[in-house]
């Protein structure tokens, strides 16, 4: 019975957009599996800000930088675009710098900068910004919100 009153809890925590776990994982709310004779436990906590994501070099990121595979579904309610950064954590490029656009090629999202392509879906991108703005919400609702005040590809490594 416990473990069902957990489930629930989490459950409703996560409709509500309570903060993501301590992982950064999406969704925000989380149970973790349990084993038999251990009762399921909901894990929650303020949202995260962008970690240092080690890149190819072993160098660490600033923490209003985010590094990570460029993706997007137009399906979503609104054109949304994220990147997933090495950890596996969302950040949606709710905003994105003066003279870019994104367009898809089915559900394939194609970033443009002044007419220029800068990435397709699948290349790995850096984004400068400011993570979970409190006066920025979204409709996309695939991870953390990150309006990006500037974008460009990844360094490529050797």
């Amino acid at each position: 019975m416990r473990a069902l009153i957990v489930l629930f809890m989490a459950a409703a925590t996560t409709a509500c957009g309570m903060a993501a776990s301590p992982s950064g994982a999406v969704p925000s709310g989380s149970i973790q599996e349990a084993s038999p004779d251990v009762s399921a436990e909901a894990t929650m906590s303020n949202s995260p800000t962008p970690r240092a994501t080690a890149s190819s070099d072993s160098t660490s990121l600033p923490p209003d930088l985010v590094e990570g595979i460029f993706t997007g579904d137009p399906r979503l309610g609104a054109p949304c675009i994220w990147i997933t950064d090495n950890d596996g954590v969302y950040w949606e490029l709710s905003e994105l710098p003066e003279g870019y656009r994104v367009e898809f090629e089915g559900i394939s999202p194609i970033l443009y900068a002044d007419g220029v392509v800068v990435a397709r879906g699948g290349d790995r991108l850096v984004a400068k910004g400011t993570p979970n703005p409190p006066d920025i919400g979204s409709v996309c609702m695939v991870g953390h919100v990150f309006p990006a005040e500037e974008v460009y590809p990844a360094p490529r490594s050797n």
